[in-house]
This record gives structure tokens, sequence and C-alpha cells, in this order.
């Protein structure tokens, strides 16, 4: 209690009135440019700047509303514990109390009115008698600003005052009471201390007024800043040349505020050469917006581009000098041992051989062929048998040429290399001449492939003929 005593003094509770006038002058100038600013909307510009300034009306207004809280209840502890009956106590108690009860209505129907400014409609809903609330905040505004006089009065006009902890709560009795107003200004202005304290009040006013202007012009001037691209994410998906992107982006933004909304729904983003995308390329996400927009909805956008390097797209083998070299040799390879168990599968088959032995198996071809609609190739590769062929009747020796063919060639599909692969095909060549020879099959085999990339191709100058030996009974 005795700190109390020390700080709500008569003085400090009529420099807190004061402080809650200058808000109340803030709010009134702030008042009138609102109504002008209603009567010349013509842009959404003008309606941000009328939003943003209702919103630092309603602030100030909560500040006022607490320093006159504060000081209602700071004479309230004068009068009622300090048993203070000084002229200044008994004259700005009543007018601080009818301000604070004026406020305390008013109240509800100024925070409905700042949530709904910041997106919450609902609580505009609850609004009623807009009209008479306003009359009420208008008489709380009178009322203040005439104590804010009655306090200037009691501070600087009067020349005595308390000394020590309530020197400004006390009257001078013993001032003239014909003294009039103008005159006790000049006396008092004319001592060091009257001149010291006028210039203070002055500066204080002034520097209101400064900061007024400043919280009006930051306000009107202020713009929201969202960031367009550090949520985005971006996939890649086709083939490396012919890649596209997949744009995924969730800016964070208040998506009650109808403005805001508004100026995102509008948003787009762009990726630069998307559709011929190729893995290892660095390319720029960009966020396409209308400046105009941004500008009328005071939006600030930032961070509006972003690069990427595109990763994970398929390679197309288009040529076959495109796969990589192990693993054209691993085909190549499989694909002999795949020729060799078709061969052996026709054993006791329709022809009845008891024995098939493969002597030699000689690579003289390899072809390829590149499918655009399905991304995918296929490998042939030609290849000249020597065949030992066993039954109980008669024993042959044949030349024999296949081709194995490798499907679905591709860097996103892997392919069963096994002996029983499904994808891998064997097709016969016949040359139906007694004399066979690699150059024949070759161009038997390009005769109904005609399309096909010629990789290599190893044919020998021999003449093969077959041989068969019948056996004795």
């Amino acid at each position: 209690m005795e700190t109390l005593k020390k700080y709500v003094t008569g003085k400090n509770l009529q420099i807190m009135t004061l402080i809650g006038t200058a808000f109340t002058i803030m709010m009134f100038i702030m008042s009138s440019s609102i109504g002008s600013s209603t009567e010349s909307i013509s842009s959404f510009s003008d309606i941000g700047g009328l939003i943003s300034s209702l919103k630092t009306f309603c602030n100030i207004f909560y500040l006022d509303f607490f320093v006159v809280l504060a000081a209602t209840a700071g004479y309230a502890f004068r009068i009622f514990y300090e048993k203070d009956t000084s002229l200044s106590i008994k004259v700005l108690t009543p007018l601080n109390g009818i301000a604070c009860l004026f406020g305390l209505i008013c109240f509800s129907t100024i925070h409905s009115i700042k949530a709904g400014l910041s997106g919450d409609f609902a609580s505009l809903l609850q609004l009623g008698d807009i009209e008479g609330q306003f009359s009420i905040l208008r008489i709380m505004l009178l009322i203040q600003i005439a104590a804010g006089i009655a306090a200037a009065y009691f501070l600087f006009y009067k020349k005595n005052r308390r000394i020590g902890e309530e020197e400004s709560d006390k009257e001078n009795q013993e001032a003239s009471d014909h003294e009039s107003i103008v005159d006790q200004v000049k006396a008092y202005y004319a001592t060091e201390k009257g001149k010291r304290n006028i210039r203070i009040g002055g500066a204080a006013v002034a520097v209101f007024i400064v900061l007024l202007v400043i919280v009006n012009v930051y306000e009107s001037n202020r713009r929201t800043e969202i960031d367009l691209t550090s949520a985005c994410a971006v996939t890649f998906e086709g083939v490396s040349g012919n890649g596209s992107a997949n744009i995924h982006c969730s800016p964070d933004y208040d998506h009650n505020n109808e403005n805001i909304a508004s100026f995102m729904s509008n948003v787009s983003y762009t990726i630069d050469n998307d559709g011929r995308l190729e893995n290892g390329m660095e390319v720029t996400l960009k966020a396409n917006y209308s400046e105009a927009t941004a500008e009328s909805s005071k939006i600030n956008p930032v961070k509006t581009s972003k690069k990427f390097k595109v990763k994970g797209l398929e390679i197309a083998y288009r040529d076959f000098a495109d796969i990589p070299k192990k693993v054209s040799n691993e085909f190549e390879a499989a694909a002999k041992a795949f020729l060799e168990k078709d061969i052996q599968s026709n054993v006791n088959g329709l022809f009845g051989y008891d024995t098939i032995t493969v002597e030699d198996a000689a690579l003289i071809g390899i072809y390829y062929k590149y499918t655009s609609y399905n991304n995918s190739g296929t490998a042939y590769y030609i290849f000249r048998t020597k065949e030992t062929r066993e039954r109980s009747s008669d024993t042959s020796k044949e030349v024999n040429y296949y081709s194995v063919i490798l499907e679905n060639i591709s860097s996103s599909y892997k392919l069963d290399l096994s002996d029983e692969s499904k994808d891998m095909i064997v097709d016969s060549l016949s040359i139906y001449e007694k004399d066979k020879t690699d150059a024949k099959a070759l161009k038997q085999f390009t005769r109904y492939h005609s399309d096909v990339e010629t990789v290599k191709t190893n044919p020998g100058s021999e003449i093969y003929k077959d041989e068969r030996i019948k056996k004795e009974a």
C-alpha cells in the first residue's frame, strides 16, 4: 500500500489523464480521416487503406481504455483510501469514471470490429446498434477531452501545488480568485519552472502528433509479406529429354483474409523448359501473379522463384550406344545362354531327337530398334550354331541361324536375363538352300526388319552344308 501511495499521486494521475486525452485526440483525427476515406473509395487500394486505418483506430482505443481504467482506479484510491478532498480529485474523478463507463459499453463493439477486420467475419454478426455505440464513443471522447483540459489546468496553471510526493494533489488556497487564467499562465510562464513545464508539455503534444502521423503512414503503406515458393516441392516424370514437372505448392497465408485469399487464388506456377527436361538440368520455378492486384491488396510477394535440379527421369535408350557397356555385355551373354537352353528344349520333342549338342554358337550380328510410344528398345542378337542331333535312326550335323530378341529395354525396367526369361524370344532364321552362309542369314533378317539399327555385323565367308548320317539297323 505504501508503494501505491508513493506512485498514485495527484500529479501522476493528472499526467495519466493527459496521456488518455492524447489518445483521444488521435482517435478524433483518425475518425475524420476515416470518414473522408469512406466517401472517396474508388479502388482496392483505398479499401486496404481504410481497413488499416480502422485497425489502428481500434488499437488506439484499447490503449486509451486501459489508461482511463487505470486513472479511474487511481482516483478512486485517492478518494476512498487517502481521503483526498482536493478540487482536482473532485473534478477529475467523475470525468474519468464516466469516460471509463462509456468505454466499457463500447468495448465489445470495438473488439468485434477489430476481429472482423482480421478475418473473423462471424464476429461482425454479433454487432448490434453500431450507430448508437459510436454515439456513446463520441461522448466518451468529449468527456476525456474535458478531463484533459481540467488536468492541464490543475497541472500547469495553478501556481501552488503540493510539495514532495503529493505536490501535484494540493491546490494553492492563497491564489487570487479574481486573477484571470491568462494572467496566471503569463505569471507561471515567467518562472523558470513554468517555462520548462510548458515547453515539456508542448513537446509531448508534438511527439503525440508526430507519432499519430507515423502510425497512419505506416498502416497505410504496410504490406503483408507472402512467401510464394519456399513451401513448393517439385517432382519429375517421363523420359529424360522430354520430362515434365509436377508442382506442389502450399504457401502459408491467412486464408480468412478475403483480399489475400483472392490474390492467392490467381497465383500460378511454371517451370522453364517443362516438357523438355533432362536429368541434371537446373530449372527455375516461377510464381506468376498480378502486380496490380498485389499493390491494391497491400501484399508484398517474396521469394517468387526457386531453383530445382532435375532428377529421377527415365533414361531412354534411343540408340544401342546409349545402353551402358556393362549392361549390353550382360545382354549378349544372356542371349547366348537362353538360345542354348531353347535348343535343348527340342530333345524328345516333335522330331524325336534323343540328344542335341550345340558345338558352337557364334554371334554374327546385333540390331536394335527404339519404340517411342513406350520409350523402350528391342535388341536382336543373330547367332550361327553348329549342332549335332542324335536319334536312333541317324545323326545329323547342322548349321542353323537364330535371332534372340530382348524386349522392353529401358532404364526403368529390370530385364529378366535368366535362361527362363519371359523378356527373350528365339526366332529361327530358315535358309532353304543347301548352301548356307552368314550373309544369306543376315540378308533374310533385314528383309523382314528393315527399320532396325545395325549395331554390328561379323559374318564369316565360309559356306555350310548340313550332313545326315544314317545308322545301321
